[in-house]
């Protein structure tokens, strides 16, 4: 798993920024390799977020509480990376959860070792930089979502980046997610099928 894993990961890496095979190495060294079960978690309220995750394999989510309801506020999926980044950037008590939905194989960094080689490389430093323009424009993206997409179009849109989503995930999630009650998806789950979408 570990190799795969992190050819997979520099893969992907070097579509935003080439790395150089003593880069390639540094970044290995730092990297750790875990596997969590389902339900088990990755990031509790209250602790400060100390890593960044690469989902190698399987579904992770965050959510809040809030009045003692969960609230979901994404899904991330083979090949996502995942953190409270306001937490791990100013390592500071999150305020959200992250757990695993399904099993999930996992790659981590975490904080003082990306500082440490941030230090050392400038192919980092811009790999770091990249990184976190993805993560903002991602929020803004979900944002926009909720204030300006319908729940059919934001339930399509979340279908299409994974179609098997009703074999891992609840309803009462996925609801969640879109932020309408269960009842509401069922309604537009059977509208949808009456259109044959």
């Amino acid at each position: 798993m570990k190799e795969l894993a992190f050819e997979k990961l520099v893969n992907i890496l070097n579509y935003v920024v080439k790395m150089d095979n003593e880069e390639c190495q540094i970044l290995k060294k730092t990297l750790t390799f875990k596997t969590f079960q389902k339900g088990d978690f990755l990031l509790k309220n209250g602790q400060p977020c100390q890593n960044i995750i690469f989902v190698n394999k399987g579904i992770i989510r965050y959510f809040y509480l809030v009045d003692g309801e969960e609230r979901i506020g994404n899904f991330f999926f083979n090949n996502d990376f995942a953190s409270d980044y306001k937490s791990f950037l100013t390592q500071s008590p999150a305020l959200l959860n992250i757990d695993a939905l399904t099993e999930v194989e996992a790659v981590l960094i975490n904080y003082q070792d990306l500082q440490a080689i941030y230090e050392n490389s400038k192919t980092f430093e811009r790999l770091g930089r990249k990184i976190t323009e993805g993560i903002y424009i991602a929020l803004i993206q979900r944002t926009e979502s909720l204030l300006f997409e319908s729940a059919e179009e934001r339930y399509i849109s979340l279908l299409k980046k994974m179609p098997e989503l009703h074999n891992f995930v609840p309803q009462y999630m996925i609801a969640s997610y879109l932020n309408i009650k269960p009842e509401t998806l069922s309604r537009i789950r059977k509208k949808m099928q009456e259109k044959g979408i």
